[in-house]
């Protein structure tokens, strides 16, 4: 308002002693001009509150695409041995470029594990050993029948993210029995049970919020993430073990009240997610 008073002096200065021809004062409608002053001066409070808010986003990019860089250098500095068996296989045209034979993966596990471990990095290449074993065995099918488990993740950051709001982790990799709902964030219980829930939350630089783990309408567990006066991202994870009837729903929310602030991260290198499973 400094500024508002300053140009406000002046032009009462300068447009009070405007003349005409005659020598006579012109009227001037002051009113006028101090009401678009006052509308200009918001207009600016308002543009930098946004170039503000802006800065913030760009510093917050800057800090994850210097994370995304070390993870990146850390993965090309891996002393990775290629496999003759793990090129491109063009012999019937087809561009599959590893050859995991299924009949010789149920046959000879230890040959897989060794030809895997070679061709990729060694958490990727158990993972790939893992779900080939549960797609190519019917055995392994069976023995899930009847299971629950679910893991999901937000495919995309959270920079909205509001009082009392359900967590919508929306890409889910595991559903065995489908009761979790991608599109609202909450699980359904097929049976009663005892029931094991996790989720990790990753809050921005300067940011922090509080979220909670419901059954029902009753809450069951709770977590702070706070990164205020950091440059880094933070993360936290919470785990409960609660018994829980058929029909109940269990989710992840926001705190009712207290003050949010920065955002929920999750990318392709850091995932908020939320998991349970049956224990009985």
């Amino acid at each position: 308002m400094v500024r508002l008073g300053s140009l406000l002096v002046l032009l009462t200065y300068t447009l009070g002693s405007m003349q005409g021809s005659d020598g006579k004062e012109l009227p001037v409608p002051i009113s006028d001009v101090m009401e678009r002053l006052v509308d200009l001066e918001k207009r600016l409070l308002i543009q930098e509150g946004k170039n503000a808010d802006l800065e913030k986003r760009l510093l917050e990019q800057e800090i994850l695409n210097e994370a995304q860089g070390k993870i990146i250098q850390n993965m090309a500095s891996c002393d990775c041995h290629s496999n003759e068996k793990a090129t491109t296989n063009l012999s019937d045209g087809s561009l599959n470029p590893y050859t995991t034979d299924i009949e010789d993966s149920q046959g000879n596990t230890s040959s897989f594990d060794g030809q895997m471990n070679k061709s990729l990095p060694l958490h990727h290449a158990q993972n790939s050993h893992s779900v080939s074993q549960i797609k190519s065995n019917p055995n392994a099918k069976r023995d899930i029948a009847g299971g629950v488990a679910f893991y999901a993740y937000m495919s995309q950051s959270e920079f909205s993210l509001g009082h009392h709001q359900t967590l919508v982790f929306d890409h889910v990799v595991t559903n065995v029995g489908g009761n979790y709902n991608r599109h609202s964030g909450m699980f359904t219980s097929p049976s009663q049970g005892g029931y094991v829930f996790s989720w990790t939350l990753y809050c921005s630089a300067g940011g922090n919020f509080y979220s909670q783990v419901v059954v029902n309408s009753d809450l069951v567990g709770a977590l702070y993430c706070g990164a205020q006066g950091s440059h880094d991202i933070k993360h936290v994870t919470g785990v409960v073990v609660v018994e829980i009837n058929q029909g109940d729903i269990v989710y992840i929310r926001s705190h009712p009240t207290i003050l949010i602030e920065g955002a929920v991260y999750s990318s392709s290198i850091i995932r908020s997610s939320f998991t349970g499973w049956k224990l009985f």
